[in-house]
């Protein structure tokens, strides 16, 4: 048996081993038949199991590669415990649509109606339905903040402002809130609405900021702009605004627009007047400073609230006809007429909601809001009032509530 194996070719510069030149312990010549016959039948060499190895190697490649060809796009299964033969299963491609989930940002985007709560909440002066409620400091509320809201008789809907690219209203069964993102027929990749007022029974006015143009005349009806108008402008010229305060129109839809602007360095308010159609028809200057908001009477008087217990009456010419002061008016946030020309409206810092007759006699004074020595808040009081809207009954009254969270409340006084 060969122990051992010499090289009598010694160089470094060839490393090939040449058979003929191996020898034994003793220095005879070993055959090289007989040498490759020894190593096949050591223990070093067991040729069977290695060609064995090796074709176990091959079939598990290629019945990877197979399965991985046959379906690149099925998952793998990953299963614990005994081996299970799973059959083969075709699945078939689904596409999953892609969903823009909503977020706390004012371009939030939801894609379903808004439930209305209706929890009814009895107070002294009346009955609060809570419609709606945005707490605060969640990451769980997925309710837009609004702004505004208002009447449309057209539609028998109340529409609301959220400073987004949606148009929402409350529909008709006062179950939930609607909306439709209409940036695509006003032409804007991401409007921001300020307002949204009714014209006529078909159409409504949307005030947008930042952008040329801000005033919109749309048609709920055709679902298109009928009509764009307004420029900047800083010196109060008709047709050119600096700072929109706010909008309203009259019974017969002409458009009243509050705008405020520098006149010898001094801010000015002053009355811009539209037809319907959006088309110029005068302007006229407020002797009041830093109006609070306004109302149009059914018979054409404009009323201004403006500076600490104030109110002002104007013509549709813009002359004023009377200042009328009381001590229970204070400053005022909202205001709306009845059918009859009673004046509502509702104070800024206390939330009262005072009746005031055209005879310039106050009828009731609703105060559905705190006392200011309370420290517990009554779930059905108003703490910051937003807008006010007169429900056609002449009964409801829907509060907007913006204090630190929101809610919408519809509010039924006691008769």
């Amino acid at each position: 048996m060969v122990t051992n194996m010499t090289d009598s070719n010694n160089s470094n510069d060839d490393s090939f081993i040449d058979p003929s030149s191996l020898k034994g312990d003793r220095g005879e010549p070993i055959d090289p038949a007989e040498f490759i016959e020894t190593i096949k039948k050591s223990e070093g060499v067991r040729w069977p199991g290695a060609l064995f190895l090796m074709g176990i190697t091959l079939l598990i490649g290629l019945g990877l590669g197979a399965i991985f060809l046959r379906n690149n796009d099925t998952p793998a299964v990953v299963i614990d415990g005994p081996e299970i033969n799973i059959p083969d299963i075709n699945v078939p491609n689904i596409e999953i649509p892609d969903i823009d989930l909503p977020t706390l940002g004012e371009d939030a985007v939801l894609d379903s109606p808004i439930p209305l709560i209706g929890r009814q909440l009895i107070q002294p002066e009346g009955t609060f339905t809570e419609w709606y409620v945005r707490k605060a400091d969640t990451n769980l509320d997925l309710h837009p903040r609004f702004v505004d809201l208002t009447w449309h008789p057209g539609t028998e809907r109340i529409y609301l402002v959220a400073r987004d690219k949606n148009l929402y209203w409350i529909d008709s069964s006062r179950e939930q809130i609607e909306f439709k993102d209409i940036s695509l027929q006003v032409g804007e990749s991401l409007p921001w609405f300020e307002a949204v007022v009714p014209i006529d029974q078909d159409r409504i006015l949307l005030l947008m900021s930042h952008t040329e143009e801000p005033i919109i005349i749309y048609n709920v009806k055709t679902d298109r702009v009928e009509k764009r108008f307004g420029q900047e402008g800083e010196n109060g010229e008709l047709g050119t605004f600096d700072q929109i305060q706010e909008v309203k129109t009259s019974p017969n839809g002409t458009i009243y627009i509050l705008n405020r602007y520098r006149l010898n360095d001094e801010w000015t308010d002053q009355i811009q007047v539209f037809s319907s159609e959006g088309e110029p028809i005068l302007e006229f200057p407020l002797l009041e400073r830093f109006a609070d908001t306004f109302g149009i009477e059914p018979d054409g008087s404009i009323f201004v609230f403006a500076g600490y217990r104030q109110l002002f009456e104007h013509d549709l010419d813009g002359d004023l006809l009377q200042t009328i002061e009381r001590d229970t008016f204070d400053y005022a946030e909202d205001m709306v007429f009845d059918r009859d020309g009673s004046l509502y409206f509702v104070r800024t810092f206390d939330a009262w909601l005072v009746e005031f007759q055209p005879d310039g006699e106050f009828g009731d004074i609703y105060s559905p809001a705190h006392d200011f020595d309370a420290e517990v808040w009554d779930l059905g009081e108003v703490k910051d009032p937003n807008a006010l809207v007169l429900m056609p009954a002449g009964d409801e009254f829907v509060i907007l509530d913006g204090f630190d969270f929101q809610r919408i409340f519809l509010f039924q006084p006691n008769s």
